[in-house]
């Protein structure tokens, strides 16, 4: 059996931190994974998949002590990553 995943995700601009830090702001982004599997009648199946297809760099947290030391601090999103999966169920 083949199947097929698309994910799409949006997300409007909004702030990393709670004090609202300009240099936090992520602007709106788009997300786009995919996965592309066959699952055979013996127990295993192979897939190729791939995350953050657009390859947006979207900051998920951060931290601000701009007011006291002017230091902000990111994490961002993986980049774009693709590859092949095989699983076996015995």
């Amino acid at each position: 059996m083949t199947t097929f995943r698309l994910d799409y995700s949006n997300q409007d601009e909004s702030f990393a931190d709670i004090q609202n830090t300009q240099e936090l702001l992520q602007e709106a982004n788009d997300m786009i994974n995919a996965r592309l599997a066959y699952e055979s009648s013996s127990n295993w199946e192979v897939a190729l998949f791939g995350t953050n297809l657009s390859d947006e760099r979207v900051i998920e947290g951060g931290t601000s002590n701009i007011a006291s030391f002017g230091h902000a601090e990111a994490t961002y999103t993986r980049p774009r990553e693709y590859g092949v999966s095989l699983r076996l169920n015995f």
